[in-house]
């Protein structure tokens, strides 16, 4: 997720977009745990996460002045595996084609279980 605005004056405006479309999110998709957003002020570039429970947000810096921190932030976000993005790894997302033609949207939530040993898990 990513709001720009072309002056600090956007900053509010950018951060309420920013935090409905975190909100929507997460009421439309079990599989999202977390989440990442970025909002960009003029040059000022700010890295926001989003969990269930809480949310933070990393100090702006100018990207125009330091974009080796830019070009770190894409590169950390291009070579993360879904669960470091913010995805539920034991719910997976599964699309039924009935008879009907109408195809429909199921999820499978993998329960890993201890008592069962190790690598044994129920799904549901």
């Amino acid at each position: 997720m990513c709001e720009y605005g072309k002056s600090g004056k956007d900053a509010a405006w950018n951060r309420d977009w920013l935090f409905s479309a975190a909100t929507h999110l997460f009421n439309q998709d079990p599989v999202r745990c977390a989440l990442y957003g970025l909002t960009i002020e003029d040059c000022n570039f700010s890295l926001w996460y989003f969990c269930r429970s809480h949310t933070a947000k990393s100090r702006a810096f100018n990207f125009m002045e330091n974009p080796t921190t830019l070009v770190k932030v894409f590169i950390s976000f291009m070579f993360a595996h879904s669960g470091l993005l913010g995805f539920d790894t034991n719910i997976h997302r599964v699309m039924y084609s009935p008879m009907d033609g109408c195809p429909s949207i199921s999820y499978d939530y993998r329960l890993p279980i201890n008592d069962n040993g190790p690598g044994r898990a129920h799904y549901y």
